[in-house]
């Protein structure tokens, strides 16, 4: 995040440029014209960076006290469920269930 800031800001001229999503204009203040912001890919893909909270925080909290299969199951479900609608659509969501279904037989298997 840092360096695509630091990209941006080269870029523009303006010190306060920040990201605020995949494709989303904003304005530059010195210049008073919008730029383009260029999704991060690798730090911070777009499909999981809605809201005020990134996924990888999410699960991080999500998972706490979750250990092996369990936490795996648990962090993929909400990584699925998180960016359904702006990935795979569908496809998310059944891998989702796909992984719901594994934990709930992991966890009933255990009792």
């Amino acid at each position: 995040m840092i360096r695509l800031k630091t990209i941006l800001n080269n870029y523009t001229g303006s010190k306060s440029v920040k990201h605020t999503g995949a494709g989303e204009s904003i304005l530059n203040k010195d210049k008073g014209k919008p730029i383009k912001i260029i999704s991060d890919n690798v730090n911070h893909p777009s499909h999981y960076t809605q809201g005020s909270i990134e996924c990888i925080e999410a699960i991080k909290e999500a998972t706490k006290g979750l250990f092996g299969i369990e936490a795996v199951c648990t962090a993929n479900i909400i990584k699925y469920v998180w960016r359904w609608k702006f990935k795979n659509g569908v496809e998310d969501l059944r891998k989702a269930e796909w992984y719901l279904k594994h934990l709930i037989k992991e966890v009933s298997s255990k009792k």
